[in-house]
């Protein structure tokens, strides 16, 4: 299976948590650089440099792989929403030209409430988007003004309604726990919401205090404050609870779905799958001449465009992984999992048992009630999955 990532860097405001590589659009005409590699002066003609740069990564990385089926693509950002219309349309077609997408394929595209109406959004079914990804957060208003969103709770449902009437089925929202002030009632609170508004997917996940960003400054500077970990647990498992009530499965650490709606193109993730990085910043593990590689593209707009004008790949990392590497990410992805690991699919993909290549990590993850064996699967205890990050690291091998 191989997944399909393209980035679209650009966003309304960059929020108070983020430190992803996206530019708010504010941002676009005060770039600086020689005018000979900036051939952009406004919003609009840099999203269109934006979009050429993107085709022609695809047209060279196709042929690098000699054309490869697709079985997921996934539109992130960034908020490739807040593109004009025309734009998603546009990509998908370039993407077509170079890559044979399957007629099944799961398509996605990341959305923020505010950014889309339902032009766009029949506009994105046209181009056989299938599934959408709204990034609400949280439904207390403010909440959201306390982390920088620049949308409100009846934007959310507003994009909800847009996104049902121009006919998509598969919905996900993006809900975050541990925000400074929020409660363990907000929680319950928000997943209870999300749920009556008909979506089949919702993606729970604790806020990450990245260094550097407005929201770690004010932390470290006493101006906010954040829930602790044992409360930012709590919060995870009262909204497990109730999300299992409303018919939500948990599938993975952080996502859960209605029955059939787990996310292909993550689960490709988790299973150590081969994807396709398109896009400045975007990331590639892909095998090339009998080789596993990793991959990432320039973040910086203006070489990145440069680059693909010039008919170069815009990569800056390039790294083989071992297959010692390979055989530990894909018991470190898998155990994210519910379902956990296929011994007989570890078998076949690495020539040799998981039970004997890890023995004595087995047994003592086994003796200490973290992990369990089951019907050819291993997999955490609830227990070892609380403490996930520790049982991983007891198979890495020195």
């Amino acid at each position: 299976m191989t997944g399909l990532y393209i980035h679209i860097p650009f966003c309304v405001k960059k929020c108070r948590y983020c430190d992803f590589v996206s530019y708010p659009l504010s941002a676009l005409e005060k770039m600086t650089g020689d005018a000979a590699t900036r051939p952009f002066a406004s919003q609009v003609s840099m999203m269109e440099a934006y979009g050429r740069a993107l085709a022609a990564e695809a047209e060279m990385a196709s042929s690098l792989l000699s054309r490869p089926m697709i079985d997921t693509v996934f539109i992130g950002g960034g908020t490739p929403s807040v593109t004009g219309g025309g734009f998603i349309s546009a990509l998908m077609a370039h993407m077509r030209k170079s890559f044979d997408i399957k007629p099944n394929a799961e398509i996605t595209v990341e959305a923020n409430p505010g950014t889309v109406d339902e032009e766009k959004l029949t506009e994105y079914i046209r181009a056989d988007v299938n599934r959408l990804s709204l990034g609400l957060q949280s439904t207390n208003d403010a909440l959201l003004k306390r982390i920088g969103r620049v949308h409100t709770f009846e934007d959310f449902r507003s994009a909800v309604k847009d996104a049902k009437r121009a006919g998509f089925k598969n919905i996900n929202v993006d809900l975050m726990q541990g925000l400074p002030g929020q409660t363990i009632e907000d929680c319950i609170k928000d997943v209870s919401i999300v749920a009556d508004e008909g979506v089949t997917h919702i993606s729970a996940y604790s806020l990450i205090l990245e260094e550097k960003t407005p929201l770690f400054f004010d932390v470290k500077g006493g101006r906010e404050n954040l829930p602790d970990d044992d409360e930012t647990a709590d919060m995870q498992d009262a909204a497990e609870e109730r999300l299992e009530k409303l018919g939500f499965m948990k599938y993975e650490v952080s996502n859960y779905a209605r029955k059939g709606y787990e996310c292909r193109h993550n689960l490709n993730y988790w299973e150590n799958g081969e994807y396709i990085g398109i896009g400045a910043a975007a990331h590639s593990c892909i095998s090339v001449g009998g080789e596993r590689i990793r991959k990432a593209n320039m973040t910086a707009l203006d070489k990145y465009i440069e680059a693909c004008a010039n008919g170069v790949l815009p990569e800056t990392e390039r790294k083989v992984i071992s297959r010692d590497e390979e055989m530990f990410e894909t018991i470190m992805l898998g155990l994210r999992t519910v379902r956990g690991i296929d011994m007989k699919a570890f078998k076949k993909r690495f020539s040799c048992d998981i039970s004997d290549r890890y023995n004595m990590e087995i047994a003592r993850l086994t003796d200490k009630e973290l992990i369990e064996i089951s019907g050819g699967v291993l997999r955490t205890t609830r227990r070892g999955a609380e403490l996930l990050n520790a049982v991983t690291l007891e198979f890495m091998k020195q």
